[in-house]
């Protein structure tokens, strides 16, 4: 079952990175769209480094007192899911900031072309906290 598991993460992983690689591979639209579209993963970089800068001392602490008053062990997970977190929280960003000027140019021609983009570019960051978490919790689960 543990093989299975490590299947599915794993799977879900491959398949998150085809659909960024399939998003990305969309026409971006005008120069205009380009640019606002680099401005607003811009912005969102800048916010998810701040997120993490402002959560680290948090995690730090947490991770601590977990150890203390949990176990060591525990204290490793809680750190293995978080860093997965912004792990996944990271790539899913990325591309749905990348995609907004890809779906507006799209939806120029076909609204079918900008739904697919859009609902690909989401479905990123699903598949990649759902593989990432079943990946941790599997290898976890085997170490521990």
């Amino acid at each position: 079952m543990i093989i299975a598991s490590l299947v599915i993460g794993l799977g879900a992983l491959i398949y998150a990175i085809y659909l960024t690689r399939w998003v990305l591979s969309r026409n971006p639209g005008t120069e205009d769209m380009r640019r606002i579209s680099e401005y607003i993963a811009e912005g969102a970089k800048a916010y998810l480094n701040r997120q993490f800068k402002t959560l680290l001392p948090v995690l730090i602490i947490l991770s601590i007192l977990v150890g203390v008053f949990i176990g060591v062990f525990a204290a490793l997970s809680f750190i293995a899911g978080a860093l997965g977190s912004m792990l996944a929280g990271y790539l899913g960003m990325y591309v749905t900031t990348r995609s907004a000027s890809r779906t507006a140019e799209a939806a120029r021609k076909s609204l079918d072309e900008a739904l697919k983009i859009s609902w690909r570019a989401g479905a990123v960051m699903g598949l990649s906290l759902t593989g990432v978490a079943i990946l941790i919790i599997s290898i976890l689960y085997i170490v521990y």
